[in-house]
C-alpha cells in the first residue's frame, strides 16, 4: 500500500503543472482553543517541545492577542513545525482565515484532512500565488510565513532570492501591525550549532550568514519598511 501511494504521488507529482491554480478546503474537525498559550502548549508537545522555531513562532501569534487574523503561509507544512496545523488551529480557535500555497499537490491532499473549513490550500508557485492574492478580511491583521524554498546555508542566493520576490509581491497588500515570519535565516553561526549544523571553517561565532530572508532584511532596513522583532533561526519583522 505504501509502495502504491509513493507510486501515485509520482504521478500526481510529475503532472502537477495540471493542478497550479486549483484550491481545496480543509475537511477535519479539531479541538477550539479559548486561549493561546494552551493552544501552542497542546501543538508542541513532546517530539516538538525542543523545537528551535517555537519562540518566533509563539512570538508572531502573540502580537496580535488572540485576535481574529489573515494568515497567509507558503510552504504547507504538516512536518517540522507543523506550521499548517498550528495556523489552521488559531484561525478556528479565534477566528480569520489560513491561505497556503504549495507546488506539491499531494502535501496539499495529504493534509486536507488534518485542517479545518477555514484553511484553503492552493497548489501553485509562491510568487504567482502572492501576486494574485486579495486579503480576505481587510478589518483583520494579518499575519505572513514565508517557507516556500528549503535554503541550502552553503550555497543561499536561491532561496533568498525567491524569499525576496515573496515579500516584494505581498507587502503593499499588507497594513502597519502586520507581521511577517520567515523561516531559515540564521542570525549567526552560533544559532547552527543549536541545530547541529557544522559551520563552515572560515566562519566565526559571530558571522552573519545567508538564509531565506537574508535579502528581505537588508531590503526592509534600507527603505525603512518594518522593524525587526526577533532573529534567531527564523526572523520575525513587522511593517511600520
Amino acid at each position: 500500500m505504501r509502495k502504491f501511494k509513493r507510486y501515485i504521488g509520482i504521478i500526481l507529482n510529475y503532472f502537477s503543472f495540471l493542478f497550479r491554480g486549483i484550491k481545496i478546503k480543509g475537511t477535519n474537525k479539531i479541538e477550539i482553543f479559548s486561549d493561546l498559550q494552551n493552544l501552542i502548549n497542546d501543538h508542541f508537545v513532546e517530539e516538538l517541545n525542543d523545537h528551535i522555531n517555537i519562540k518566533t513562532m509563539e512570538m508572531a501569534l502573540k502580537e496580535f492577542n488572540q485576535l481574529p487574523l489573515n494568515i497567509i503561509e507558503t510552504g504547507s507544512a504538516g512536518y517540522g513545525t507543523k506550521s499548517s496545523l498550528l495556523f489552521d488551529k488559531y484561525v478556528s480557535s479565534f477566528g480569520g482565515t489560513l491561505e497556503t500555497v504549495d507546488i506539491d499537490i499531494t502535501k496539499l491532499l495529504s493534509l486536507r484532512n488534518k485542517c479545518t473549513h477555514k484553511t484553503t490550500f492552493c497548489c501553485d508557485d509562491s510568487v504567482t500565488f502572492l501576486k494574485k492574492i486579495k486579503i480576505k478580511n481587510p478589518d483583520f491583521n494579518t499575519l505572513v510565513y514565508l517557507d516556500s524554498w528549503d535554503v541550502d546555508l552553503d550555497n543561499p542566493l536561491d532561496s533568498s532570492i525567491h524569499g525576496l520576490k515573496e515579500f516584494q509581491s505581498i507587502y503593499k497588500k499588507l497594513k502597519k501591525g502586520d507581521v511577517i515570519l520567515i523561516d531559515d535565516t540564521p542570525k549567526d553561526t552560533s544559532v547552527l550549532k543549536k541545530i547541529g549544523v557544522q559551520p563552515l571553517n572560515n566562519h566565526s561565532n559571530n558571522d552573519k550568514i545567508g538564509g531565506k530572508g537574508s535579502l528581505i532584511k537588508l531590503y526592509v532596513l534600507e527603505y525603512n519598511l518594518c522593524e525587526i522583532l526577533y532573529q534567531d533561526y527564523q526572523l520575525v519583522l513587522r511593517v511600520i
